[in-house]
């Protein structure tokens, strides 16, 4: 008895740690059923069209397993020419732990509900310096999306590992120091969005505009608006004053609070740095405000 316990422990162990492997591929018939069941007696579910690229979420004899259009089921393996075969670690979709930092060029990116193509596009990412990660899943990343978890295409995000940030303290401030920062922000009003820009003359980007303003009062802020996020202390948009740090989207796009509920930025491309009110849209995307100056 002691041997049979001690065998399904290490089966369960083996079971909890393994590793999926997933496939990338693209239906190779006219119409090919999803079944609910890896058989070909198993009811169908639903079809897939001709040409149609999907995500495999693993092999049952010669079916493979597919999530399409939120039902999952199985296809017949003879039918699905594989493009891409890849090895990652089973996922965890309920975890919450932020596992890197991306960055992606793209603009409208889809957002997807699950990680797996089909009709499940909840939105679409533009091109931004850093975006949150937790973990990996079938060829996509995990990510925050309007307060809710969605999936990005990992093809089209680039990473980097997170590093340890060096935050800054509240920085002691006196009314000249605050009325310089504003000054400094309303002379670059009208510079063009430049991505990655951090200077007036290659133009701006939301992070390096606001780490250039500051820099005009000696406080040298951090690059990214993932780590000048961790800089400061929080505070509530309903407790903001004049020079603190707007966090929105998932904290993937920033502004500094000029008072009378308005916030300057630099926004995307085709935009210059202005002012904006703070209400609508930004106020429901608002995360969170960070004061630099005490």
């Amino acid at each position: 008895m002691k041997k049979r316990l001690a065998l399904v422990t290490i089966l369960l162990t083996l079971a909890s740690s393994h590793t999926v492997f997933a496939d990338s591929g693209v239906i190779n018939a006219s119409s090919l059923n999803i079944r609910q069941k890896p058989s070909l007696s198993s009811s169908i579910l639903s079809s897939i069209p001709n040409n149609t690229k999907i995500s495999t979420l693993g092999k049952s004899g010669a079916f493979y397993k597919i999530n399409y259009k939120g039902k999952t089921g199985y296809v017949y393996s003879s039918y699905v020419k594989i493009v891409q075969a890849t090895a990652v670690a089973s996922a965890t979709p309920s975890s919450t732990t932020k596992t890197g930092v991306g960055s992606t060029k793209a603009w409208g990116l889809n957002v997807r509900k699950t990680a797996a193509i089909g009709n499940n596009t909840i939105g679409s990412l533009n091109a931004t310096n850093n975006i949150s990660l937790y973990g990996s899943l079938n060829g996509y990343y995990k990510i925050k999306y309007n307060n809710n978890w969605g999936y990005i295409a990992k093809s089209y995000v680039s990473t980097a590992t997170p590093s340890l940030i060096a935050t800054i303290p509240l920085v002691s401030s006196t009314a000249s120091q605050i009325s310089t920062l504003m000054s400094s922000a309303n002379k670059l009003l009208g510079i063009h969005y430049t991505y990655g820009g951090t200077t007036p003359s290659t133009g701006f980007d939301c992070s390096g505009f606001v780490q250039y303003i500051y820099k005009t009062i000696g406080v040298t802020l951090s690059r990214t608006t993932y780590t000048q996020v961790e800089e400061g202390s929080a505070v509530s948009i309903n407790d903001l004053k004049v020079g603190d740090l707007l966090f929105f989207i998932d904290n993937s796009h920033e502004g500094v609070y000029i008072g009378n509920n308005k916030f300057i930025q630099a926004q995307k491309t085709g935009t210059v740095v202005h002012i904006t009110d703070l209400s609508g849209y930004w106020r429901t995307s608002f995360v969170t405000g960070r004061r630099i100056l005490n």
